[in-house]
């Protein structure tokens, strides 16, 4: 309870045993830390690309414990930076993530009519092959 209506129920007498509080104003640290402002976190929003597809995050997830009704053991996200739309490809084998890839990369850039430019993953070894690293290289993109 805070200082004041503590001061009210002695008044009134209407706590038994409650000491008598001489002193009219108490620091407490507690309610002091309670009533201090927090500011809010700031909001980064021109951190995020300008363009759509300009930036596209990319990872793997699986092996899942049931698999699915076409016999996907792994699924494979896409999301657009700037709109954060997400596509998402369920996959047998992390093996098939190149092939799921080139065929993401023509599909949008044919629909939206821009091209990726950096591609951004944990770096897993999906991502990291010879064949991969060299596709990105030879189009423009940069993981």
């Amino acid at each position: 309870m805070n200082h004041n209506d503590l001061m009210l129920l002695q008044k009134n007498s209407m706590v038994e045993g409650l000491p008598i509080i001489i002193n009219d104003h108490i620091e407490c640290k507690a309610c002091a830390l309670g009533k201090q402002h927090r500011e809010e976190f700031p909001i980064h929003v021109e951190k995020r690309q300008t363009e759509l597809v300009e930036l596209i995050h990319i990872d793997v997830c699986g092996p899942m414990q049931t698999i699915s009704l076409g016999g996907a053991w792994y699924f494979l996200i896409f999301v657009d930076d700037r709109s954060r739309y997400t596509w998402v490809y369920f996959i047998r084998r992390k093996g098939d993530v190149f092939e799921y890839f080139n065929e993401f990369k023509t599909m949008v850039e044919k629909q939206i009519g821009k091209c990726i430019k950096i591609l951004r993953s944990d770096q897993g070894g999906e991502y990291t092959s010879g064949a991969f690293k060299r596709y990105c290289k030879d189009n423009g993109i940069q993981q």
